[in-house]
């Protein structure tokens, strides 16, 4: 919807008709009731009207604006999407861990890639396991997870999950994230007290 001004020979301009006049004994003017009427002179353009009907227009067209941007940045997203899954192959970012007082576990995971991409590891177990990279190349991404003392030593029941994040960046360049892929670690405990 386009607003317009409204356009008038003279802006503002009122005409006041008085209805009922109040006065005190001695005649003075105590009170006036007055009609108020436009007295613009010619008008050129009468403009949008506020009211509720021209509000209400104005919501309905700007949410559809909004549901049709929306639209397009869902298709952007998927498109981008694609397109970034384009850069990398990664299957399971699965460890599956079993508690093993007598030694800690060592296992890594790789992502393939089609070009050199910036790698960050967002984790924040470190008491539980490290993650490292052991291998960067143009052609793949090797990452090391490595158990920790405190997690081979400690209580649980049945099993854990630990998640991890490995985010993807176009190289020298972290302002614009290609991936954010979830990995973990599934860890099986052996008892509520291993050493036992």
């Amino acid at each position: 919807m386009k607003f317009e001004n409204r356009i008038v020979e003279h802006t503002g301009r009122k005409r006041l008709t008085v209805v009922n006049q109040e006065n005190d004994d001695n005649g003075a003017i105590l009170a006036l009731t007055v009609d108020v009427a436009r007295a613009e002179g010619e008008v050129e353009k009468s403009g949008t009207p506020l009211n509720a009907i021209t509000f209400n227009q104005m919501q309905t067209e700007l949410i559809e604006q909004i549901n049709l941007i929306k639209e397009k940045l869902e298709q952007q997203e998927g498109q981008l999407s694609y397109l970034c899954s384009r850069l990398y192959e990664a299957d399971k970012l699965v460890v599956n861990w079993t508690q093993n007082p007598n030694q800690k576990e060592v296992n890594t995971i790789e992502i393939k890639t089609t070009e050199w991409l910036d790698v960050q590891i967002n984790h924040w177990l470190e008491q539980n396991f490290t993650v490292s990279i052991k291998e960067h190349t143009a052609s793949r991404i090797v990452l090391e997870i490595a158990e920790t003392d405190i997690l081979n030593q400690s209580d649980g029941v049945s099993f854990q999950v630990y998640p991890f994040y490995i985010l993807l960046y176009p190289k020298n360049n972290h302002q614009i994230c290609l991936a954010t892929l979830q990995a973990q670690v599934t860890y099986t405990y052996l008892s509520e007290a291993p050493l036992d």
